[in-house]
């Protein structure tokens, strides 16, 4: 009996000493893991910038960075732009272990801009790296070209309704859906929205343009981005190289669409590629089967 007694807390001392070991170990990880921080950074890159630097306005910027959550999951991405005013360009939730970002934007009138990428972990842990840059006031304005077109609202079976710069071309939905890759610009009559400036990947493009060669069917869907100006149609008449252009494309607030257009206004737009332009809004039938007619200013 004795022996058995001795056996018995023998085995339960061991199998204590195990259990706590096993505790221990797992606390360490939990620790471990509350703790890590991610890992975020801008990279070199020959096309992109990685460095403070100073460029004339007008320059493109292209920043690609990367970011890893290390065993810990990434669960927030955010971009902010600082030319004096704070302004968030991005807020994403996301849910991955590493990812990497670029961002192309052109250089705009202020002194300076800072862009900071800030990234969380799931732990609510954050990293955040940033790149400054500074005008270089030795800017030469650069050539512009004018487009005048005509496009149709979705029902609209006279004028098509997709633009490209490229081959400064009209198209039909059929027409767009074999040029994909060209098409800069699109217009529809929105139930809420009425008038609407767009591009096929605006949100609200797919269930505008549906059927067979639907905006759902493309596997290229470049993206235009607008903000409507103070500007006058006296303004855009005189505008004779691309300063204009450049000043007034608001990064910061710039959307997929413009909306509720009106003849008489000005909209400051960015195509795929990074070229700047001015879009005058001179008449519009309004309605699925109207049309609306534009003057356009876009950097050579």
């Amino acid at each position: 009996m004795v022996r058995i007694a001795k056996f018995s807390i023998s085995l339960l001392l061991t199998f204590l000493l195990f259990l706590f070991a096993i505790i221990g170990i797992s606390g360490c990880r939990k620790t471990d893991v509350a703790t890590e921080t991610p890992v975020i950074e801008i990279l070199a890159d020959s096309a992109c910038i990685s460095t403070d630097t100073s460029l004339t306005m007008g320059s493109k910027m292209t920043f690609r960075v990367k970011a890893k959550g290390q065993d810990v999951p990434l669960t927030n991405f955010v971009v902010t732009y600082n030319n004096g005013t704070t302004n968030y360009y991005l807020d994403s939730g996301i849910y991955c272990h590493e990812m990497v970002y670029e961002l192309t934007v052109t250089k705009g009138v202020s002194s300076f801009e800072e862009w900071t990428f800030f990234v969380m972990n799931k732990a609510r842990i954050t990293s955040a790296v940033s790149i400054r840059i500074e005008l270089d006031s030795g800017a030469v304005f650069g050539s512009i070209e004018q487009h005048n077109i005509t496009l149709g609202a979705q029902g609209n079976s006279t004028y098509g309704n997709f633009y490209s710069f490229t081959s400064d071309s009209v198209y039909t939905l059929e027409e767009a859906f074999n040029n994909q890759a060209l098409i800069d610009i699109s217009y529809y009559y929105h139930t809420l929205y009425e008038s609407t400036l767009s591009s096929p990947n605006d949100n609200d493009a797919p269930s505008i343009f549906t059927g067979s060669y639907g905006i759902n069917n493309w596997t290229v869907k470049n993206e235009s981005r607008y903000n409507l100006t103070t500007l006058t149609a006296t303004d855009f008449e005189n505008i004779t190289n691309d300063s204009l252009l450049i000043a007034s494309y608001d990064v910061v607030n710039a959307k997929r669409k413009g909306k509720n257009i009106i003849p008489g206004q000005v909209w400051a737009f960015r195509i795929a590629s990074g070229k700047l332009g001015l879009i005058y809004v001179e008449a519009i039938e309004s309605g699925e089967s109207g049309k609306a007619d534009f003057k356009i200013k876009i950097q050579e």
